[in-house]
């Protein structure tokens, strides 16, 4: 039976770096690579299961962010460095870990948490979902012209990488709360991703635009790599790092202000949303093409309740859920949910559903029809008919944020 979990203090978060370095295939964690993650480990809190001679058999960090939902914002923990030691597998530490980590944050009022996946059949048997995903925006830029009156005229300003890193996580954390799924950056998120480029010596733009008052109101963050072709010809590729406006238009005044790059043949931007404005902005929309679209934000609703409460719903009758969740039995009940809220009740169950379906559900990502039909989910098609109409948001879901 696996040792039960403990937190551990500063000293031993390197030690703890090592585990995950291993679990991860990378290492082992040099000095200049500890000076980068040093921040990230201090800005958390880490989870390990200790061996009999004290050593860590496995490794699991969090830290605090908000969540935005669809009509609102709640407490939530990142989850990230989860990795056992390759002579630890198959000892139960995990799921040991994972439940003493759900405890704990329940415990410090996170509503959810969310985590970036390496393996995608790990983190549903602990209660999480699929509930945002992405894909690479590629665009030619020789053909890629918006349509006229697409994009708003906006002033733009080149801002050097290290003043960034003051001015826009002040910024960031207000823009994003439109967007489902989006959270909130740490410092040591925005140090780590500035640093890691300018460590490599590869070169780093930040370029922003202002509204009429001179605010920014959004940013570019991008990188370019050169090749040279047989016959002698220079081509560049522009590698967007980070796409975040105020507003969808403003969005794409930064998507015209990334494809007027000079000598760029092609814009390459990973991690978009599914419904990036940009193809159906242009006038030949083929100019632009998502592809490699996989899963991003993996969800899990620690205080179903709450959660529940604090979403705005769609138009359409009430409807009762039935939700199971095995790891957290108070979350496990009926809830009647409609346009006015949610709340527990006793009425017959319309709908059931496992927490990890529901977290997927939760943002509006994903159709409980489409659940239903793979049957994850059980209910009459009137009843998932009125779930789908409460539970649409008005934007796909995206974080946009990688840790």
């Amino acid at each position: 039976m696996p040792a039960v979990p403990v937190v551990l203090s500063a000293e031993r978060h390197r030690e703890a770096a090592e585990v995950f370095g291993g679990a991860y295939l990378v290492g082992p964690v040099t000095d200049r690579m500890w000076s980068r993650s040093a921040a990230t480990y201090k800005g958390s809190t880490v989870h390990a299961v200790l061996e009999d001679d004290d050593s860590i058999g496995a490794v699991a960090r969090a830290f605090d962010v908000t969540l935005a939902v669809p009509g609102g914002c709640v407490p939530a923990a990142g989850v990230s460095s989860v990795g056992v030691r390759a002579d630890r597998r198959r000892r139960g530490h995990l799921r040991s870990l994972m439940t003493a980590q759900l405890e704990h944050l329940r415990a410090a009022g996170a509503v959810a948490a969310t985590l970036r996946a390496t393996e995608a059949t790990i983190y549903e048997r602990f209660g999480y979902g699929v509930a945002s995903s992405y894909g690479t925006l590629t665009v030619d830029r020789a053909r890629a012209r918006l349509r006229a009156g697409a994009a708003p005229e906006r002033a733009l300003r080149l801002v050097n990488p290290t003043a960034a890193l003051q001015l826009l996580p002040q910024v960031h954390d207000r823009l994003v709360r439109s967007r489902p799924g989006a959270i909130s950056r740490p410092t040591w998120w925005w140090t780590n991703q500035v640093a890691r480029m300018l460590d490599k010596d590869e070169p780093l733009w930040v370029l922003c635009t202002e509204d009429g008052d001179g605010e920014v109101d959004g940013w570019v963050v991008y990188t370019a790599t050169h090749t040279d072709t047989a016959s002698g010809e220079h081509r560049a590729q522009v590698s967007v790092i980070d796409l975040v406006g105020a507003t969808p238009e403003v969005e794409l005044a930064l998507w015209q202000a990334a494809m007027a790059i000079d000598l760029a043949e092609t814009v390459v931007a990973q991690g978009r949303p599914l419904d990036d404005g940009l193809p159906l902005a242009l006038v030949d929309p083929r100019a632009a093409r998502l592809s490699a679209v996989e899963d991003e934000t993996w969800l899990r609703l620690l205080d179903v309740p709450t959660a529940l409460s604090a979403r705005t719903y769609g138009s359409a009758d009430a409807v009762v859920l039935g939700v199971d969740d095995q790891l957290v039995p108070g979350n496990s009940g009926r809830y009647r949910v409609g346009p006015d809220g949610a709340e527990r009740t006793e009425a017959a169950v319309e709908v059931e559903i496992g927490v990890s379906e529901l977290a997927s559900v939760y943002l509006g990502g994903t159709r409980f029809a489409a659940l239903a039909t793979a049957g994850r989910v059980r209910g009459d098609a009137p009843a998932l008919r009125r779930a789908d109409l409460l539970f649409a948001a008005d934007r796909a879901p995206w974080s946009g944020t990688y840790f």
